[in-house]
């Protein structure tokens, strides 16, 4: 697009045409067009840029272009009320965007297509264009544009020339948003310069700064109904009008100071729906100038797509305040039915309830034909239960499947209790527990359906009971079995006399097959000749009974008067005490039962022995010349 310097009328180049159409703005309508020509080869000439030669309405330069080819630039043509000059820049490397100044009432040009990017002067001439001079790289960037006001070119790219040198000088450059696309217009009063950019996000920002100090002056969101490629920015009117033209829309903007100052409320229950469906978004009420950011205007706005939205307030003068808070809006697809299923049976009796659950992976709230929103329920009468989802953002599902719940004509039975005798007995051992009689369904919680069962392993065991209609009652309360493993077979082992028994609990001394009556204790010392054995007995169980020990007995020193040596406590787990009246200063040793010693020390009150294995050991007490020795075993826990 170009704007005449009167601003009354605007040259359009046709994206789909090879024409270029002048717009009479005062009247709304086109008063005339004219035909860019075509290339026999490649096809049709489009415009890339135009440019109002200066002090008149009827004359323009067009930048040429054939999509078809690479480079695209096809020179540079002046068309007088459509008429071309014969004289034309060359092709391939040129200007392929345009821009004059009244500062010196030159043309120019930038090659934004090849990485000469070179900056041109243009002469005009009745009969058309020559290329003057041409300085490289002082403007940079594929896609860029440029514009003039007073003695300066703004590039999009944020550059600055001052033209009032003897050749341009680069002298500043305007710190942008990086963005896809950038277009550029300098107000005209110079107070400041516009940019339009386009970021990686398709977001379109309008930002300005200062051309003296190059500092920002402002920086705002347009509104998301902009799309399409950036392509030219223009101002008209005054004011901060400006017109954006991109390559799918036209959008009039205003960059004023707004007399509003105040911030907008934008509130809603709506966070979203289904596709397909009209949102309604509504502005604060009794205000005037209302603008959405997808484009409505006026108090409410219609959503129909997911994204942000947000509304401005104008003056009397079309000058927007700040934007309200922004509400995302999300759709999504509408969900499928859902439906209903219960881990039980659909019957019920008397007294019963089953639970209905909802089947569904896409929906995560719910609304149930009883009014419960939970995504189980419980029911205890009869009647059809159907369930609809919703999402999320409030996408309702059609209504499931109808799932009919049927009442028999029986009652649950009550709770039924186990008959148990005995909790606790020997492995082995069976233990018989029993529910009540006289009832049609057994269900133990082993699997087994009697109305009695044996169990043999430690655990909890419950029962519940079912009449002729299979009603079931509830679980009665759990018994709990206990099964004592089985008792090892314990050995003995013996010095002279003493014997020991291997369990230090429990034990049951025999001799010759018959019971010793209270030799119980872990140590034996056996009297007479004869055949020994042991016995654990703990909890009502027996273990097998040790092998026979034959014993031959000989005259040993009685250990076990207290008047001689006392040692406690026996079994032990760390220390023993010792007391004794036989030696004087004696020695104390220890040996395993395999006759390794394995500890030698001066006898004092107590003998360390944490660092001993748990097991039996024979503890000798001699005098200090080994002359007199007494021997008692010992158990280490």
């Amino acid at each position: 697009m170009a704007l005449t310097e009167d601003q009354a009328f605007l040259y359009i180049g046709l994206l789909g045409s090879p024409e270029v159409v002048k717009f009479n703005l005062e009247k709304s309508t086109i008063d005339g067009k004219f035909n860019l020509g075509s290339d026999a080869s490649f096809g049709p000439n489009l415009a890339e840029d135009i440019l109002v030669l200066p002090g008149s309405n009827s004359s323009v330069l067009v930048s040429l272009m054939n999509t078809a080819i690479s480079p695209r630039h096809r020179g540079v043509r002046i068309y007088d009320n459509g008429i071309m000059r014969p004289k034309m820049t060359q092709e391939h490397t040129g200007s392929n965007v345009l821009t004059s100044t009244r500062y010196n009432g030159k043309i120019y040009g930038y090659n934004n297509e090849t990485t000469e990017f070179g900056f041109r002067h243009l002469i005009v001439s009745d009969s058309g264009l020559v290329e003057g001079y041409v300085y490289e790289a002082i403007i940079n960037g594929f896609g860029t544009v440029i514009e003039s006001r007073d003695s300066f070119i703004y590039s999009s790219a944020g550059e600055v020339l001052d033209l009032s040198k003897d050749i341009p000088l680069l002298v500043g450059k305007f710190d942008l948003t990086p963005g896809y696309q950038t277009v550029v217009e300098p107000a005209i009063d110079s107070s400041v310069v516009y940019f339009v950019i386009q970021n990686f996000q398709n977001e379109y920002y309008l930002q300005s700064f200062d051309p003296k100090s190059f500092g920002p002056k402002g920086d705002r969101l347009l509104p998301n109904s902009v799309s399409g490629i950036l392509d030219n920015l223009l101002q008209w009117g005054g004011k901060g009008k400006l017109a954006l033209n991109t390559s799918e829309n036209i959008v009039i903007l205003r960059d004023c100071i707004s007399e509003i100052n105040e911030t907008p409320t934008l509130a809603s229950d709506l966070k979203g729906g289904c596709f397909g469906d009209t949102l309604i978004l509504e502005a604060t009420s009794g205000l005037s100038n209302y603008y959405w950011s997808n484009g409505y205007m006026g108090p409410i706005s219609k959503v129909y797509e997911e994204g942000d939205y947000y509304y401005t307030i104008a003056d009397e003068e079309g000058c927007q305040g700040p934007p309200s808070n922004a509400i995302h809006m999300h759709f999504e697809f509408i969900p499928s039915a859902p439906y209903v299923y219960s881990e039980t049976d659909f019957e019920i009796c008397h007294g019963e309830t089953v639970k209905l659950l909802v089947g569904s992976g896409q929906v995560s709230q719910y609304l149930w034909s009883t009014g419960d929103t939970t995504s189980s329920i419980e029911v205890s009468t009869a009647g059809p239960y159907s369930v609809i989802g919703f999402t999320p953002y409030g996408c309702a599902s059609p209504t499931s499947e109808a799932i009919e719940i049927v009442a028999l004509p029986d009652s649950v039975p009550p709770m039924p209790t186990i008959n148990v005798q005995d909790t606790m007995v020997c492995q082995g051992n069976p233990v018989s527990l029993k529910a009540p009689e006289g009832y049609l369904i057994y269900q133990w919680t082993t699997g087994e359906q009697s109305a009695a069962i044996e169990v043999f392993q430690t655990g909890m065991y419950a029962v519940q009971v079912g009449n002729i209609a299979a009603c079931l009652s509830q679980f009665s309360a759990f018994a709990q079995i206990d099964i004592v493993e089985s008792l090892q077979q314990p050995n003995i082992q013996a010095n002279g006399n003493l014997l020991a028994s291997s369990s230090p609990f429990g034990n049951q001394w025999f001799v010759n097959g018959t019971i010793i009556p209270g030799a119980t204790e872990q140590f034996y010392e056996a009297l007479t000749t004869g055949f020994y054995s042991v016995q654990i007995l703990l909890d009502g169980c027996e273990s097998p009974m040790s092998d026979l020990y034959n014993l031959l007995t000989t005259a040993t020193e009685d250990l076990n008067q207290e008047r001689v040596i006392q040692i406690y406590p026996n079994p032990t787990r760390d220390l023993l005490s010792i007391k004794q009246s036989l030696y004087v200063d004696p020695i104390v040793e220890i040996f395993e039962l395999t006759g390794k010693k394995i500890m030698t020390k001066r006898l004092t009150e107590e003998v360390d022995l944490t660092e001993l294995s748990a097991g039996v050991y024979l503890l000798k007490i001699s005098n200090a010349d080994h002359t007199n020795t007494v021997s008692q075993l010992i158990s280490k826990l």
